[in-house]
């Protein structure tokens, strides 16, 4: 069981278009070094997943609702805790 918290990780993202007719392409980025809210199960926050994936995808975000995205991570590292912030009206 992990602390819920901000940890560097390496990450890998698949994206496949959602449909095999489309003409997208398929892709795979990596990258070393990025920073990812974990819950305490260790997967990576659905808040931030979206983010995540949009970042990595760059230009092709625009198209981020026609790919079918998987995020895998390695290597994590404790960075800092969380804490929920609340906004007083």
């Amino acid at each position: 069981m992990m602390e819920h918290g901000v940890y560097i990780v390496d990450l890998e993202m698949k994206a496949v278009p959602r449909s095999a007719k489309s003409r997208l392409h398929p892709m795979s980025v990596k990258s070393n070094k990025h920073p990812v809210t974990l819950n305490s199960d260790g997967s990576i926050a659905e808040d931030s997943k979206k983010r995540i994936s949009r970042s990595l995808m760059k230009k092709k975000a625009v198209n981020y609702d026609d790919y079918i995205v998987t995020i895998k991570y390695s290597n994590p590292k404790f960075s800092t805790k969380k804490y929920e912030s609340r906004t007083i009206n």
